[in-house]
């Protein structure tokens, strides 16, 4: 008679968990917050949709957003040329997000030195920030801003930074990239850059892209577009 009512103790007890755990999931709770891009501004227009449902709730100017999601649910995070985020609720009421820059947006325009075509058109290594990112730059600091560059490296020399080529193989004793600014090689300071002068920095990676510049191109170049080549 014990073995049969600790039994069936232990049965309830399991059914109370699922029961309470299978609620814990169904419950709703609002869930509001701000999403961000890299430089902590608000982006608007982010969709924000629960998993496995067709809710969807939109980020406003100011970046934020509300929601009514399940306790234990996820939140998609999508707004076209940001990298889609995934987050668990997990009970949370105040969510905010960062979502980074997409750089393999097909239709992004890449400067490759001799025009400009889409992403999607092209064969060659290369990587971008576009204007819109480098407006978002309030910062003023020029080394941060190629640090958002995909595929460089900064390093420090002296009072001066130099740039690096991630996954080029050192050519001539020497690991510089050829840098252009508006069209004519460039062997100033990088430090002395004005960031809001900059319209767009495009990186060629590979000997298909570098062709053109001829040996000075081997290890790399980096295009930087100013807004007074406009």
């Amino acid at each position: 008679m014990k073995t049969t009512s600790f039994l069936k103790a232990v049965g309830v007890t399991t059914l109370l968990l699922t029961l309470i755990t299978s609620y814990t999931f169904c419950q709703e709770i609002t869930v509001r917050g701000l999403i961000k891009d890299i430089f902590n501004n608000p982006i608007e227009g982010v969709s924000v949709k629960i998993k496995g449902s067709s809710v969807v709730a939109v980020s406003d100017t100011n970046g934020i957003y509300q929601i009514a999601a399940p306790a234990k649910g996820k939140l998609i995070f999508s707004r076209k040329g940001y990298v889609t985020q995934k987050v668990a609720v997990n009970n949370q009421n105040t969510i905010t997000i960062f979502l980074p820059y997409d750089m393999d947006d097909p239709d992004k325009e890449i400067n490759i030195g001799y025009g400009k075509v889409q992403k999607s058109k092209m064969t060659q290594s290369v990587s971008s920030v576009d204007e819109k990112l480098i407006t978002r730059n309030n910062t003023g600091d020029i080394e941060m801003l190629f640090k958002t560059v995909p595929g460089v490296e900064v390093v420090h020399s002296g009072s001066d930074i130099k740039l690096r080529i991630r996954g080029i193989s050192t050519i001539n004793n020497t690991s510089d990239p050829l840098i252009i600014l508006d069209d004519i090689p460039y062997s100033g300071a990088l430090s002395t850059l004005n960031p809001n002068d900059i319209k767009s920095i495009d990186v060629l990676k590979d000997a298909a892209a570098t062709a053109i510049y001829g040996v000075q191109g081997a290890n790399g170049v980096i295009l930087i577009t100013t807004k007074k080549s406009r």
